[in-house]
């Protein structure tokens, strides 16, 4: 959301993307899940509408009230290079934004802020105690 306006940054120019209706096809993938062995090899066909961002935004805007927008934006083609060529992760900082992000949904509606940031402080004391360390790939 930018200045109380949703927005979609993607570099996609005009080009369409496929969406499906969920109240569509929930019903066929349902019944796929719930009888595998009838279903394997059956095909689900759905009715699929390719839109545009611009389109997006604006049946979003439409059925919301909200204002949206979409906003063209540049492929940074170093960035995806860099993700597959370099042996650097970030897996170790994602799993600690996953273990918060459970925290906070766990004390959602539950308790105050002061409680949720006693519980935050606990869980990075308890990690301090564990020692990582790293290996560069040759």
């Amino acid at each position: 959301m930018e200045d109380r306006v949703v927005t979609w940054r993607v570099p996609l120019g005009e080009e369409s993307v496929p969406h499906a209706a969920l109240e569509d096809c929930g019903f066929h993938v349902r019944r796929l899940f719930d009888n595998p062995q009838r279903a394997d090899g059956m095909d689900l066909e759905a009715a699929i509408e390719h839109m545009t961002c611009t389109d997006m935004a604006a049946a979003f805007e439409k059925v919301t009230g909200h204002p949206a927008q979409y906003i063209d934006t540049d492929l940074d083609l170093d960035a995806v290079t860099a993700v597959f060529t370099t042996d650097w992760s970030s897996g170790i900082v994602e799993g600690r934004v996953s273990e918060l992000k459970m925290l906070k949904r766990q004390m959602f509606n539950r308790a105050g802020l002061p409680l949720l940031i006693k519980r935050v402080l606990l869980v990075a004391a308890s990690r301090r105690s564990h020692t990582v360390s790293y290996t560069r790939a040759a």
